[in-house]
């Protein structure tokens, strides 16, 4: 009897035995699955750094598929801001460059218009504790750049090819910002200044098509 009894416990020592080394390696499966998948996980993650995900925005300007012009009021005003600085000191180059007459009157538009546009968005920006950029952004900076370098036919030819493109943008900005600003006084400036952009690239499609053809 003693001796049966002794082999069942013996028998039940090596099960047990059994269940605590398959239940350790079934541990140690999981803890190196687990942190594998961690480390994959964090290679993923480590790659992804810096990346910029695809936006599924259609652009106001092209109607292609791409990044919209600005995603909020502070951005728009500092694009506003710089924009306008630009129109005028081309218009002020252009006012004193141009050989053609027409090239020179729309330059001299230029620099009073937007230099008024400018001057009340400065004070709007003021009002509201909204920042300006001091300068040019780069973008315009660079077309700033170009331009000024130019001289004669040159010059009128670019300058008005310009004048179209800059003012297509600014008439998509403006019509973006009526429907899609936040603050209410941003909204009515916009929709006040858009029909002197309006007026602006109309008059600048018909001098460039006159001086692309020069």
């Amino acid at each position: 009897m003693r001796k049966i009894t002794l082999n069942v416990v013996l028998a039940l020592f090596v099960c047990l035995l059994s269940a605590c080394e398959s239940k350790r390696e079934t541990t140690e499966e999981t803890t190196t699955t687990t942190t594998t998948d961690n480390e994959m996980n964090d290679g993923m993650a480590d790659e992804n750094v810096g990346m910029e995900m695809p936006q599924d925005t259609t652009s106001i300007v092209t109607g292609k598929p791409g990044v919209p012009l600005y995603n909020s009021d502070a951005e728009f005003v500092a694009m506003a801001a710089s924009g306008g600085m630009l129109e005028v000191e081309l218009g002020k180059i252009a006012a004193q460059k141009a050989t053609n007459a027409e090239v020179k009157k729309f330059g001299q538009m230029m620099s009073s218009d937007h230099s008024k546009a400018n001057d009340e968005l400065k004070t709007l920006a003021s009002k509201k504790g909204w920042v300006r950029p001091a300068s040019m952004l780069p973008d315009h900076q660079k077309t700033y750049d170009r331009l000024s370098k130019l001289s004669g036919k040159d010059f009128d030819r670019d300058y008005m090819a310009e004048m179209v493109l800059d003012h297509e943008t600014d008439v998509a900005m403006f019509e973006q910002a009526t429907q899609k600003a936040t603050d209410p006084d941003l909204k009515a400036w916009t929709s006040k200044t858009l029909p002197t952009l309006r007026a602006h690239l109309d008059r600048a499609r018909t001098i460039n098509s006159s001086v692309s053809r020069m």
